[in-house]
């Protein structure tokens, strides 16, 4: 069977409704021996911050020359690549033997009273499967899907937890408050299993501290265990400063761009300091350094130019509130002398009135568009909520993803939209010029960045396209909040003095 039907197969069993619960996965696993008690893992939850979190991590792991598996969902370049080894997707041949060991269990749980297990469940089976069975990596690295407790994904007992920012999303699902979404998150922290948190709401860290405490775990978390003692970002590039406990890691050069990324990269050197001095895993600091140093993460602040217009694209799946609030501070911060339009969709579950609170007021000009999902919103209606928000903004519709990139590019190189929804004040459909070229800015959601990227990739100049030149960009200073304190006053000798 070939690459694309196995693919359609794991498709076929996509629910439209969500199904919490492990028990179907449990009884998978059991069929299969337990292929998950061969492994060793690291399992990441959290609102925000999960993939990036991961990708700073992994980069940590095979800098020190590790063999790392990866699970992640949503995929935003090929299907595949939701399972990886190294960084590149499951192979054809891989893909081929997990399809063959799970079809069979697959049939015989649909003709049970359980029913069929659902696309997340034999994708994460699949994921199982691979790495125990075939692929063999040091260390997997596990990111949920949705929540925590009830995740399909929290079938296995892991080396250590991380849980990233914690923030309103899937509120229907998970609970209307703080203190609900983090007692899901908190799902995964395991008896014994140390667990390492980024800088939370007063109400999100109290769960998580009382979740640890009863279950006899240490968590790792800001103010306690690690300091963000400096962080800049700047056309220099963007970089921090991290104290723990036992040592201090001094201007870390980040690969992730973005404010956000200081506080994942912080967690991701903390969870590596955890595996090193608790399970005896060989890593230096220079692995660290570079590890964060290169780290990668498609469709997260990514960055290219536009080949024919030279217009700068940057792609972020930003798909909530919080995540907003970060993308659009990360834009202004790093292009604050520039016209920016942004293309923007958004997912009917998803508050797009709250995104575009902290999107709107820092673009030019706003395209609306929807990925061909069953999810997505009616452009329509996100055009009639931006234009309430900023009734001076100049919003354009174009139901295609591609489409509304090119029209977006068009706007941005200068010319005029051929068929603008509402023109700018004019008439002409252009916001007038500001010094330094253009930007384009791609989110609102990983559904959209996956419909979009493809077309990037063709239209962009090869090569990683540098940052704002230092003539434009202004060095970024982060403000004091939770996990960030001034530089440590070291004594002579201490453990983390000149670490």
């Amino acid at each position: 069977m070939d690459v694309r039907a196995i693919i359609a197969w794991f498709e076929a069993h996509r629910k439209d409704v969500y199904e919490p619960g492990t028990v179907r996965m449990e009884a998978l696993l059991e069929r299969l021996g337990h292929p998950e008690r061969r492994l060793k893992f690291v399992h990441i939850a959290g609102t925000n911050g999960k993939g990036s979190t991961l990708a700073f991590l992994h980069g940590i792991l095979r800098a020190a020359g590790y063999d790392v598996g990866a699970y992640i969902s949503p995929h935003v370049t090929t299907y595949e690549s939701r399972i990886q080894l190294n960084g590149a997707p499951i192979d054809p041949e891989g893909l081929r033997f997990v399809y063959e060991t799970l079809r069979p269990h697959a049939e015989a749980l649909a003709a049970g009273p359980l029913g069929a297990p659902t696309e997340f469940e034999l994708l994460t089976a699949a994921a199982i499967v691979y790495f125990a069975r075939r692929a063999y990596p040091d260390v997997v690295l596990w990111e949920t899907g949705m929540g925590g407790r009830h995740d399909s994904t929290n079938v296995v007992y892991p080396i250590l937890s991380i849980i990233t920012r914690i923030g309103y999303d899937h509120v229907r699902l998970l609970g209307p408050t703080l203190r609900d979404i983090a007692r899901e998150k908190a799902g995964i922290i395991k008896s014994g299993v140390p667990v390492v948190t980024a800088p939370q709401a007063p109400e999100a860290m109290a769960v998580l501290v009382e979740t640890a405490r009863a279950r006899r775990t240490t968590l790792y978390g800001p103010e306690t265990h690690y300091w963000i003692e400096a962080r800049s970002l700047g056309p220099e590039g963007q970089r921090l400063t991290v104290a723990t406990l036992h040592r201090r890691y001094p201007d870390l050069a980040l690969g992730l761009v973005g404010v956000h990324q200081f506080e994942n990269a912080a967690v991701a050197v903390v969870a590596a300091e955890v595996l090193r001095l608790f399970y005896a895993f060989y890593i230096e600091d220079d692995h660290i350094a570079e590890g964060l140093r290169k780290a990668e993460h498609p469709g997260r602040f990514e960055r290219f130019v536009d080949a024919k217009t030279g217009v700068p694209i940057v792609l972020d799946g930003a798909h909530n509130e919080d995540g907003m609030n970060a993308f659009s501070r990360s834009l202004e911060a790093l292009f604050p002398a520039r016209r920016r339009y942004a293309v923007f969709a958004a997912m009917k579950d998803k508050d797009h009135r709250a995104m575009l609170m902290h999107l709107l007021p820092r673009v030019d000009g706003l395209v609306v568009t929807a990925p061909d999902v069953p999810r997505a919103r009616d452009p329509e209606d996100v055009a009639r909520t931006a234009r309430m928000i900023r009734s001076d903004l100049p919003v354009y519709i174009h139901q295609a993803p591609e489409a509304a990139l090119s029209a977006a590019i068009r706007l941005a190189a200068g010319g005029d939209e051929e068929a603008p929804e509402r023109p700018a004040e004019d008439g002409s459909g252009r916001v007038p010029s500001d010094e330094g070229p253009p930007v384009v800015a791609v989110t609102g959601s990983l559904y959209l960045i996956q419909a979009v990227r493809p077309a990037v990739l063709r239209r962009a100049r090869t090569g990683k396209p540098p940052g704002p030149p230092p003539s434009e960009a202004a060095a970024y200073r982060a403000p004091a909040e939770a996990g960030v304190r001034p530089p440590l006053s070291l004594p002579p000798g201490s453990p983390a003095e000149g670490r």
